[in-house]
């Protein structure tokens, strides 16, 4: 098996041969790793582990950099005695986990596509990168997300009954960190929005308590739950409490620097405890927030910490409290040793392995009894749980915030929970028997509960019934592609597949789980395979008609729904048109010579036999260009029938950002056959004014053709050798990869392009787009001045000028290749013309804009009108 897992930190071996500093949480991680990675040989496990890291050293040795659409992946092989630990290092934000970054998508996917792991585990739902892995890998089936703690619960607790007033209080620190508590709590609301995502979206889960339970099954009803108890840290394996060494009446707490861990309760709680032991003492480890006695220390107080502040010195508590700072794991075992009582008294909690760990080395422990505690904490035996925060266990959105209700509602109930433990610390320090007993208890439920052996081997066991479900799935969808196959609800039927038809086609077949078929009727052209068009071959979902023609005669006469396009010969559908059902026509324009070629009694005659007789037949037209309609309107055809549509080359998704840094400002690009009706001359013309005009430029001119004689003689004649490159014919992908780099893309064609795909690649690729008019694709694609610019075709200084405005405001270019990307993205690709076109199928309804939107019928003359 090969198992991915998507860790939020460095593990240390790999820290070491980066020469990094390494972190001391989540240790249990590495021991786990470890153990993996011994017995890898009877465990059949190949593992690699991913993880947020900035500033990997590019010159280690073994360090290798992946680039995928502009964004950096590191991988590298750590060494773990006999065996190597496979490792991919991404860039995130780890400092503002509630900000999510699409390019995270596109770092997943790198790293997925580069492992190809069977399983992928993500550990912790509340982080950017666990909603980034659940959308990009294609199989959720596959992936297996840990929950630690659930921030959409935390954060309808986060306020955890402070009164109002501190709620509302933002301190200078506050405010210029942007980090008051209501902003604090926000952050929760965000990284819970992700993470509510995520569950619904992963496969499987694994949790510990029955609360964790209720709230994933809520959010996901199809998810597997595998229950997979925490292994904690290795130094917590060894060692035990004694009260005989530990400080008599003193009190640790593992945390308290926000208003979930519930430091002001225990505060609150003090007075009454110091009455009965006055030498009361409360350790608390982690980050102290209450400031110093300096004015400079005392200046970056949050309102939380203020709020503590006002309660030490309302309570007169200094003597009673010791701020630790940041502990590793050994110094936090020592502190807990030294203890007399562990205490837990935050407002939610799922499981927290700070009671684990106190639990196993059997330290006496108080808890609220709150979240899923109660799961691995029993009352009465091996502690006291006391009924702290409220929540009714009936929805995810549950807590309510006690502050928000009326009058004092929130200091009312801070006074309840602080009396409860009170109540509960003074009872377990008044009995030294029962103390003795709640330890040993404790101590051996902690070891069934996090015994390392029993968690590796759950862990395998769950690896292994994914792997088994997975199979057993997968051979079931197959069995159903394959009935699919031989049944296709919808078939394609169109001269041949190429490049810029696949997506789409594959987004048909994706959408219709293989009851598609493309029926390609002829090879394809020697030039075009020159040119690096030929298609794949070996897609599962096209026929040839010439290979096959029996079984392809059949498909197109027996689907639900036929598209017929890029074919001449009408004898491949009349069957089916005799037969009356349903079909969809897919034309570019009829006169791409100009319509006045309509006036042909010949051409009329065939036009009728071909379109016009079935103008009232259930019969649709998809418009491959704006000027299909008008041609098409001209023969009486398809009234009321027809539809915008188009190529759907390959959408690419870029971290847009990087996309436009990436570009070079004063680059242009032209790519197309040089053929006389793509006017490669005028691409020329438009270098030699911008050379004229003394802008800083370089254009690359991608192609060859009949028309190169004419083009090697107007580069010479407008000496244009030092600013005009002629790169020849290119693949797609290197036509793409130019695109990418430049600033401006040309289109020339006049009306016999019937649609120009290169538009359609060239605004994906940020490029701001100068098109002529009569293209197409050009009024479809291109809104003026928004996300492109049309010419008037027969007005070419309209093109000189427009390129050199772009030129000279790169604000203005950015602007318009920004514009592009997004409608790429998000209407004109391949998915949703695929999601419109057989929604229209099924419900005869129409979009909006974009494909599968009623096609107007407006000529040539009016559209550059319309456009400008």
């Amino acid at each position: 098996m090969r198992i991915l897992w998507l860790c939020n930190i460095m593990l240390p071996m790999i820290a070491q041969q980066l020469h990094m500093e390494a972190s001391n949480k989540e240790g249990w991680l590495s021991g786990l790793a470890g153990a993996v990675l011994e017995r890898r040989e009877k465990n059949g496990i190949e593992l690699a582990v991913a993880f947020p890291a900035a500033g990997i050293p590019r010159d280690t040795a073994g360090v290798e950099e992946m680039i995928y659409d502009g964004c950096y992946v590191y991988k590298g092989m750590a060494k773990s005695g006999e065996s190597g630990l496979l490792w991919y290092a991404f860039a995130e934000d780890t400092a503002n986990p509630h900000l999510y970054d699409e390019k995270l998508e596109l770092q997943m996917h790198a790293i997925t596509r580069d492992f190809q792991p069977d399983v992928v585990h993500c550990f912790g739902t509340e982080y950017p990168h666990t909603l980034a892995m659940c959308r990009s890998f294609p199989q959720r089936e596959r992936i297996l997300i840990g929950i630690q703690g659930l921030c959409k619960v935390y954060a309808d607790a986060y306020f955890a009954s402070l009164p109002r007033r501190v709620i509302n209080t933002v301190t200078l620190r506050d405010f210029l960190k942007k980090d008051s508590l209501r902003q604090q709590q926000r952050k929760f609301v965000l990284r819970g929005e992700m993470e509510y995502e995520a569950v619904r979206l992963a496969g499987n889960v694994t949790g510990r308590t029955a609360w964790d339970r209720h709230y994933t099954a809520e959010w996901n009803p199809n998810a597997r739950y595998f229950k997979m108890n925490e292994t904690l840290r290795p130094n917590f394996y060894t060692g035990q409490w004694n009260p005989e060494e530990c400080e008599p009446h003193t009190i640790f707490l593992s945390q308290g620097d926000y208003p979930i861990k519930g430091l002001h309760y225990m505060l609150l709680a003090l007075p009454a405890i110091r009455k009965v032991f006055p030498d009361v003492k409360v350790y608390i480890a982690g980050n102290s927030i209450i400031g110093e006695d300096s004015l400079a220390k005392r200046l970056k107080i949050s309102a939380y910490g203020s709020y503590l502040r006002r309660l030490i010195r309302r309570y007169k508590l200094q003597e009673q409290l010791c701020f630790l700072g940041r502990l590793d794991a050994e110094q936090m075992k020592e502190r807990y040793l030294k203890s007399n009582l562990f205490v837990c008294c935050s407002t939610i909690e799922n499981s927290p392995n700070s009671l684990g760990e106190a639990m196993i080395l059997g330290v006496p422990c108080v808890s609220a009894d709150v979240g899923g505690i109660s799961s691995i904490f029993t009352h009465g035996k091996d502690g006291i749980l006391y009924e702290g925060f409220k929540g009714s266990d009936n929805s995810i959105n549950n807590i309510r915030n006690k502050t928000e209700g009326e009058n004092q509602s929130g200091e009312n109930e801070q006074e309840r929970i602080a009396a409860n433990l009170a109540d509960a610390v003074i009872r377990i320090l008044s009995n030294a028997g029962e103390m003795g007993d709640y330890s040993t208890s404790a101590r051996n439920h902690a070891k069934i509960i996090h015994e390392k052996e029993a968690n590796y081997i759950r862990m395998t066991e769950i690896y292994a019934e994914i792997m088994n479900q997975t199979e057993e799935s997968e051979k079931s969808q197959k069995q159903t592609l394959e009935q699919n196959r031989q049944n296709p609800r919808f078939v394609f039927v169109s001269n041949y597949i190429n490049h810029h038809q696949i997506p789409f086609c594959n987004a048909m077949d994706k959408r219709l789980e293989g009851a598609f078929v493309f029926v390609q009727t002829e090879p394809m052209e020697e030039e075009r395979v020159r040119m690096g068009w030929q298609a794949q071959t070996k897609l599962p979902y096209v026929k040839c008609f010439y290979e096959e023609p029996e079984l392809c005669r059949k498909l197109i006469l027996d689907a639900p729904m036929v598209l017929f396009g890029g074919v001449d010969n009408e004898c491949y559908i009349q069957e089916r048109l005799q037969s009356g059902r349903s079909l969809i026509r897919y034309s570019e324009r009829l006169y791409k010579e100009g319509q006045w070629k309509a006036v042909s009694p010949r051409g009329l005659l065939k036009k009728y036999h071909d379109h016009t007789r079935y103008r009232k037949k259930p019969i649709y037209l998809l418009c491959s260009g704006a000027y299909v309609p008008s041609d098409f309107h001209i023969v009486r055809a398809y009234p009321g029938k027809m539809l915008k549509w188009g190529y759907f080359p390959e959408t690419r998704h870029y971290d847009v950002d990087s996309l436009m840094n990436n570009k070079k400002a004063d680059v242009i690009l032209w790519a197309a056959r040089f053929l006389d009706w793509k006017h490669p001359e005028t691409a020329l013309k438009c270098a030699c004014y911008l050379k004229e005009k003394g802008v800083p430029f370089h254009m690359n001119i991608v192609g060859d053709g009949e028309q190169r004689p004419l083009v090697e003689r107007l580069l010479a004649e407008y000496e244009l050798s030092d600013c005009v490159t002629l790169l020849g014919y290119r693949g797609p992908d290197e036509v793409r990869g130019l695109m990418e780099e430049s600033a401006v893309y040309i289109a020339t064609s006049d009306r016999k392009e019937g649609w120009g795909a290169v538009i359609n690649e060239a605004m994906n690729s940020g490029c701001a787009v100068v098109a002529s008019h009569l293209m197409g694709a050009a009024p479809y694609l291109i809104r003026q001045g928004e996300n492109g610019f049309l010419y008037n075709t027969g007005k070419p200084e309209q093109l000189y000028t427009y390129v050199e405005q772009l030129l000279r405001d790169r604000a203005l270019c950015e602007r318009l290749g920004r514009a592009a990307v997004a409608d790429i993205e998000n209407i004109w690709n391949a998915e949703n013309a695929a999601e419109r076109l057989l929604r229209f199928c099924e419900t005869c309804e129409t979009a909006e804009e974009g494909p599968c939107s009623p096609a107007e019928v407006i000529s040539e003359r009016k559209m550059i009108w319309k456009a400008l």
